[in-house]
């Protein structure tokens, strides 16, 4: 199976007056490039501008991330009154998986940045509390704890994913050098029955739903024991 390259509108002009941008439109740019690796020399090129030109909107790369995550946590909305916790639990997962779609190893990038939850907290408090109205067994420390395990469950699957869907210079996917490693390469087993074979659901959402479902399924029936509700009151 071949990956797919993102395609980017271009934001500079390249002839007439001197382009202007807003911070939203450069953290647009650097979310559609990738924020796990794109240089600042590579935004500007794409924004039609030299690459001093974008201090003159953000600080450093890093406060450029940190603007570009705060504009793709926007995407992720909160929870419709009165659902039930569980499906809470899968609207959550059905918005960090259209976050996720919409740019091109974001999950990646969350992974490589610390802390970089701080920009959803309001969309964090607004899931907890419907789970806890939604009625999830053992309260608002269950909540926090359903809500951290379907998050990194979602973010996971993601960044294996978008592992699966990178081309290399050859245009092959991590998916295709995946096969030929079980099937050309000097490590392929023989005789033997294979376990876990590449296949094309693994880079698509079916792998990633059958988990949420028995996270639910165990939220369900394992009984809830007391520890590190991880607040902090400010």
């Amino acid at each position: 199976m071949k990956g797919t390259r993102v395609k980017r509108p271009r934001l500079g002009r390249k002839t007439g007056p001197k382009p202007q941008f807003s911070v939203s439109e450069i953290a647009e740019c650097a979310l559609q490039l990738g924020l796990d690796r794109f240089t600042m020399g590579q935004l500007a090129r794409e924004l039609g501008i030299v690459p001093s030109a974008i201090y003159r909107y953000v600080e450093s790369r890093e406060d450029l991330i940190m603007q570009a995550l705060a504009r793709a946590g926007r995407l992720l909305r909160p929870p419709a009154p009165g659902a039930t916790w569980q499906d809470v639990l899968r609207t959550m997962t059905d918005d960090m998986w259209n976050m996720f779609e919409s740019y091109p190893r974001l999950a990646v990038a969350l992974s490589q940045t610390p802390g970089a939850h701080v920009h959803i907290q309001k969309y964090m408090r607004a899931v907890v509390d419907a789970l806890v109205d939604g009625g999830i067994p053992g309260g608002r420390e269950r909540a926090l704890f359903a809500f951290d395990f379907v998050g990194d469950t979602v973010m996971g699957q993601r960044i294996f994913i978008d592992e699966m869907v990178e081309l290399s210079e050859d245009g092959t996917s991590g998916l295709d050098r995946a096969r030929q490693r079980f099937e050309e390469s000097p490590y392929a087993p023989v005789g033997e029955d294979v376990m876990y074979y590449p296949a094309a659901e693994w880079v698509s959402r079916q792998p990633l739903d059958r988990k949420v479902e028995f996270i639910i399924s165990a939220l369900e029936l394992v009984p809830f024991s007391q520890g590190d509700n991880h607040t902090k009151k400010r």
